[in-house]
């Protein structure tokens, strides 16, 4: 059997041919204003070696989506589809009848236990009360003003107000409907142009499976470094699930130069998410132990891969070296 020393470099990023045309609206345009023209151009296949193709879609680099986060009926929503909107403007608004009335609940019963509060710390100093007293006291203070301090989250929840100034690109909901806790209501996209976006781990899938279908009876023996902080945090479930389709399994500390970490957004809580047997997976933060690695973990007959960003794509030289050494003529 050959050893067949693949290399696969960074996984391709998909883009637009070409997009222009574009005026980025201004900040003071009050409403929709009148249809512009645009450039637009077909994406067309690079013919490059190792292209994977892969669901992605086109989307404004701004957008949020604004959800109901407590159940109640819709009571103003000022602005229509197409309209410019202000940073912190009130796009919709929800009945806060009931939510006003438990804030005055609240209110009123903080204010009555922290009155038993300080009488029960005027009769402990006379004798008249117990520590005991003192403790309970305390707490139900301490659990009014828990209370309140809910209540009036919840009637900040009335107001849902943009992040951002933009445009309202969809309304979910009409005056009056009652809508429920995560029910989508508005989504505002913002200035900064369009991107595609395709799923990061649909390229990565879709390249193990291609490979997987020429290895035969061999291995996927793969090195992954993922790119910023923010991108791992946001998919290291998928990254994870994705890599699983290989057999064996290197993940390097991530490409983020200048970027602070994040918790739970590491090379080694990747590794983590991998679903595949402990000996066939290993987080290696040495980047020059990286290639011995995977020459350690290759076999007749297997093929070699190294995806992700930054300086991974250097690794495969290095690889075929060892590889050569190790197996000579096989290689």
């Amino acid at each position: 059997m050959r050893l067949r020393g693949g290399l696969v470099l960074t996984i391709l990023g998909l883009g637009l041919a070409a997009c222009g045309g574009h005026e980025k609206p201004k900040a003071a345009e009050p409403g929709a204003g009148p249809a512009k023209d645009v450039k637009t151009a077909d994406v067309v296949r690079s013919g490059g070696m190792g292209e994977v193709a892969v669901p992605a879609a086109v989307q404004a680099r701004n957008r949020a989506a604004l959800s109901a986060r407590m159940p109640a009926s819709v009571t103003e929503l000022p602005y229509r589809e197409g309209q410019w909107v202000q940073a912190g403007a009130v796009v919709v608004r929800l009945d806060d009848g009931a939510v006003r009335a438990a804030v005055a609940a609240a209110e009123a019963n903080l204010e009555a236990t922290e009155s038993d509060l300080d009488r029960t710390k005027a009769l402990l100093e006379k004798g008249a009360a117990t520590p005991r007293e003192l403790e309970q006291m305390t707490a139900a203070a301490s659990g009014a003003r828990a209370q309140l301090t809910a209540a009036r989250d919840n009637l900040s929840y009335t107001a849902l107000r943009a992040p951002f100034a933009g445009r309202v690109a969809s309304r979910r909901v009409n005056l009056g409907d009652v809508v429920n806790p995560g029910m989508p209501l508005i989504e505002i996209e913002g200035e900064g142009g369009l991107e595609l976006r395709a799923t990061v781990e649909s390229e990565i899938a879709a390249t193990l499976r291609a490979a997987r279908a020429v290895v035969g009876e061999g291995h996927l023996v793969v090195a992954f470094q993922a790119h910023h902080y923010y991108r791992t945090a946001m998919f290291v479930d998928e990254f994870g699930e994705a890599l699983g389709l290989a057999d064996q399994v290197v993940v390097l500390e991530v490409y983020a130069p200048g970027e602070d970490p994040i918790p739970g957004a590491s090379g080694q809580s990747m590794a983590s998410h991998v679903p595949l047997p402990p000996d066939q997976v290993v987080f290696e933060p040495s980047w020059s132990a990286v290639a011995g690695q995977l020459a350690d973990r290759a076999r007749p007959g297997d093929i070699v891969m190294t995806l992700g960003a930054g300086d991974i794509v250097l690794l495969g030289q290095e690889v075929l070296d060892l590889l050569a050494q190790r197996h000579g003529a096989q290689t």
